[in-house]
């Protein structure tokens, strides 16, 4: 959770898509989707927008996309009718939690899975795609079901060992090892 205040609106259609001056929210990148969750507006904490995906754009903004409808095709069900979302409104933010430690899990699994093709294959990952419901990875070389298999059998020895996870940004010089 957290605050923030709102910067800019757009609407489109049913759609409203808010940009905040601080974000907990992670936006679409990397081959992971973006957060969900809502904001609740401070001053008056019944009204809620469901942020159904979080994009960044060319210039660094990070948009949160919600409905301003119960049914997006239908601007006429929108907000109460004496409700105005404007630039300066403070909000409550809230990520849904639940869906963004599955990914976050599975972000971790897929670097395993990636350090220990790397360490036995020599292959790069090259592609990586984060979803509700599958994970990809590319690889500049080709991996055997067998392979595979091995492969995850060990990335869960890692995972039951509860081994400590290490977040860093590598040298260029321990990238090119």
């Amino acid at each position: 959770e957290f605050t923030a205040t709102i910067n800019k609106i757009q609407k489109s259609g049913g759609r409203l898509k808010i940009a905040l001056d601080r974000t907990a929210f992670f936006p679409e990148a990397g081959g992971q989707s973006g957060d969900r969750g809502k904001i609740t507006m401070s001053d008056d904490p019944a009204i809620s927008l469901h942020i159904f995906d979080t994009q960044i754009d060319e210039d660094g903004i990070i948009w949160h996309y919600c409905d301003m409808a119960e049914d997006p095709a239908d601007d006429t069900s929108a907000l109460p009718i004496d409700f105005t979302i404007k630039e300066g409104t403070c909000i409550k933010g809230r990520i849904d939690f639940i869906r963004r430690h599955t990914f976050m899990q599975n972000h971790t699994g897929e670097h395993i899975f990636s350090g220990i093709v790397k360490r036995d294959f020599g292959y790069s990952n090259v592609g990586f795609h984060l979803s509700d419901n599958t994970t990809t990875m590319d690889y500049d070389g080709k991996l055997s079901k067998e392979d595979i298999k091995r492969i995850e059998r060990e990335c869960n020895e890692w995972i039951y060992k509860n081994v400590s996870v290490k977040a860093y940004f590598p040298s260029d010089e321990m990238l090119r090892t």
